[in-house]
């Protein structure tokens, strides 16, 4: 009776999607507040699009990007208040969450998938006079849905009985195989027509059909082809061979983690759909009506979850790996890798194991979309300067040039936390350096998202005459600019000299 979970459009199997998420929220937030315009958006989107410039047609953006506005509420529309356009509105807890100076994408795909419900009003287009084109593909599915009376939000199903698994089997069965989803769970009325389905009959159930001929049932080929989308909220992870596993921390109530995944799978709240024996044309006309009047997005963004669940939901997961503290290779005096092979690095280590909390900060902050896009215009300039750019982990980027090394630190920044970044960079520049001993007596540079202006303007002469910190900071989108003081370092790299 259900057989995708989302869509194949969102293409989330690699532990480094959730970069994607946040480049592509990023990308959405550029247009908060704007009139919709879908060819802005289409060329905004191409520039990081999959396919090759010839293959593109005016369906990328819906079919590439699109799903991650209306799957996963990054984006909506509301309507003009001067006529009948739209205006475009991103989802502020994705504001929050995944454009932040530390990006918490596990919080927010816990909460949206806790929110993902069938049936639902997805699947549709805006159009820039004000009107909704409804895909027929998807209001034949939503039709079948509703006539089938499928009534489920599917994380918290599958959380319900992976919580009944622990609690009544031992945290060893905490394991749901593809199959068993399949047979017992998303093929079962009484499962997926329910939005409060009893968790612990349907362990039984699955334990029962694990002892018996789980082995020779046959999933086809594209059925539950997104489940692994549930990897990315650190409540679940998976197993070869196509298995979701609790994590070990998410079957005790008494953690964080436990009080987590029992807010998600139990959430009391889901958004009122047609009655079996609606028509054709008023579950179309239910569908039009809510996506015009905002209720699925209000539904959707969370705001009717109240605010203590919403609070345990979204609060960081951070998992100590003390053997970090004494391991070589971990920290600002790990060996430095060219820039490209230790971006690898890093996603080989995520793959490996849960990271500290300091390492878990470190690396979110690497992956707000500001951040990167900086790190690489540095590296680029530095290439063209013939200097090969260096990092690790820690280390942003470091330079080694035969008459001096050079250490920057990125902070992506904005003139509201400006003060507190600039002195989160200096700290870690001086902390740097000395744990690092092929970079003692490195020149420190603060590479920063905006210059200090107004108010913060101080920063500028502190940094260069009281620190002895080099500056430099993105102009537009291409351009690195720098204050003349600078100049004997920095010249060769950046794009303009400040007078």
């Amino acid at each position: 009776m259900l057989d995708i979970f989302l869509t194949n459009k969102i293409p989330s199997t690699q532990a480094g999607w959730t970069d994607e998420l946040i480049r592509v929220a990023s990308i959405f937030n550029e247009f908060d507040g704007e009139p919709f315009d879908y060819d802005q958006i289409i060329d905004r989107f191409a520039t990081i699009s999959r396919r090759v410039p010839d293959a593109r047609d005016s369906a990328d953006y819906r079919d590439e990007y699109g799903a991650y506005g209306s799957y996963l509420g990054l984006m909506n529309f509301e309507r003009s208040s001067t006529g009948g356009g739209w205006i475009c509105r991103i989802n502020k807890r994705a504001q929050s969450l995944l454009c932040d100076v530390l990006p918490d994408p596990e919080a927010y795909m816990r909460l949206q998938l806790s929110l993902f419900q069938y049936p639902n009003p997805i699947g549709f287009r805006f159009q820039a006079n004000g009107s909704i084109v409804i895909e027929h593909w998807s209001l034949d599915k939503r039709i079948r849905q509703i006539r089938d009376g499928i009534k489920t939000a599917p994380f918290r199903l599958l959380m319900r009985v992976l919580l009944a698994l622990a609690e009544d089997f031992g945290s060893n069965e905490a394991v749901l195989t593809y199959a068993e989803i399949w047979t017992c769970l998303f093929n079962q009325p009484h499962a997926v027509g329910t939005f409060d389905p009893d968790g612990r009959e349907l362990a039984s159930q699955v334990m029962r059909f694990r002892g018996s001929s789980h082995g020779t049932v046959q999933v086809p080929a594209n059925a539950l082809r997104n489940l692994h989308i549930v990897t990315h909220t650190g409540l679940i992870s998976y197993r070869r061979p196509r298995s979701l596993v609790l994590e070990p921390d998410a079957a005790d109530q008494n953690t964080d983690l436990g009080r987590i995944a029992r807010e998600v799978a139990y959430l009391p709240i889901h958004f009122p759909t047609p009655e079996a024996s609606s028509s054709d044309d008023e579950i179309k006309d239910w569908t039009l009506e809510v996506l015009r009047s905002g209720e699925w997005a209000r539904y959707y963004s969370g705001g009717e979850i109240e605010t203590d669940a919403a609070d345990t939901i979204l609060q960081p997961i951070f998992t100590l790996d003390a053997t970090l503290l004494n391991d070589p290779n971990y920290g600002p005096g790990a060996p430095l890798h060219d820039l490209v092979e230790a971006s690898r690095i890093r996603g080989r280590r995520l793959l490996s194991r849960k990271a500290s909390p300091e390492e878990t900060q470190i690396l979110r902050e690497k992956a707000n979309f500001q951040h990167r896009a900086i790190v690489n215009l540095l590296a680029t300039r530095l290439r063209a300067a013939g200097i090969n750019p260096l990092s690790n982990i820690f280390i942003d980027v470091a330079a080694e040039m035969p008459s001096k090394k050079m250490l920057f630190e990125v902070k992506s920044c904005q003139s509201i936390n400006m003060l507190s970044q600039v002195r989160k960079g200096v700290s870690q520049l001086y902390e740097y350096r000395y744990r690092h001993l092929s970079l003692r007596g490195a020149k420190p540079v603060l590479v920063l998202e905006t210059r200090p202006s107004n108010e913060s303007d101080w920063i500028v002469e502190y940094l260069i005459r009281d620190r002895g910190i080099a500056l430099c900071w993105l102009e537009g989108d291409e351009t690195l600019a720098a204050p003349s003081a600078c100049g004997d370092c920095l010249a060769p790299i950046v794009h303009r000299l400040e007078a």
